[in-house]
């Protein structure tokens, strides 16, 4: 299930990236839109049910992460969005409290946005957390609040939550620089 969901995550992005390639028309010397943002974001995630020295606590992790969103129009758009915790953890599963090790794991997910408005952003998809012992599927949501800067950058904002199916939950805040293209 996982090597399926993997490959059709690499081909959806690919087809997005092919198609984000064509050029697009300014019609009407009107102001366009642009269809391509890349951002960089630095976060903490908060990871329940974790385990330090023999008791349930929250931790903390620090978190980069790095999302290509390619926008179909002004409201909605097509995005792979990847996170790296930067930290090792034990953490105990939901459904059976068999306790698992995570080393430095990576996730990444095919979101899709919606812009409401110029500065508010939400986005939900489908993905999977890489480790080398266990991987799993997620869910991910969330929200990001942009401020446009100069040059077609913009500091945002995020929020979200990612539910590792039949595994353990991430909440995850932080700040992202973006550049449109």
């Amino acid at each position: 299930m996982i090597k399926n969901t993997a490959c059709i995550s690499i081909l959806l992005f690919l087809t997005t990236f092919i198609a984000a390639q064509e050029e697009v028309e300014d019609k009407n010397n009107e102001e366009s839109f642009f269809r391509h943002s890349i951002s960089l974001g630095f976060s903490n995630s908060f990871i329940p049910n974790t385990i330090e020295d023999s008791e349930n606590s929250v931790l903390l992790v620090p978190t980069f992460g790095l999302n290509y969103d390619y926008w179909l129009s002004e409201k909605w758009g097509l995005g792979l969005h990847s996170d790296l915790l930067l930290q090792t953890f034990e953490v105990e599963k939901e459904d059976d409290q068999e306790l698992i090790t995570r080393e430095m794991p990576f996730s990444t997910a095919l979101v899709v946005d919606f812009r409401p408005s110029p500065s508010w952003v939400f986005f939900a998809g489908y993905g999977i957390e890489w480790e080398q012992s266990k991987s799993f599927e997620l869910l991910r949501i969330g929200a990001s609040y942009g401020i446009e800067l100069e040059n077609n950058w913009e500091l945002g904002f995020s929020a979200g939550y990612d539910y590792k199916i039949n595994a353990f939950s991430t909440y995850i805040v932080g700040i992202e620089f973006t550049k449109k293209l």
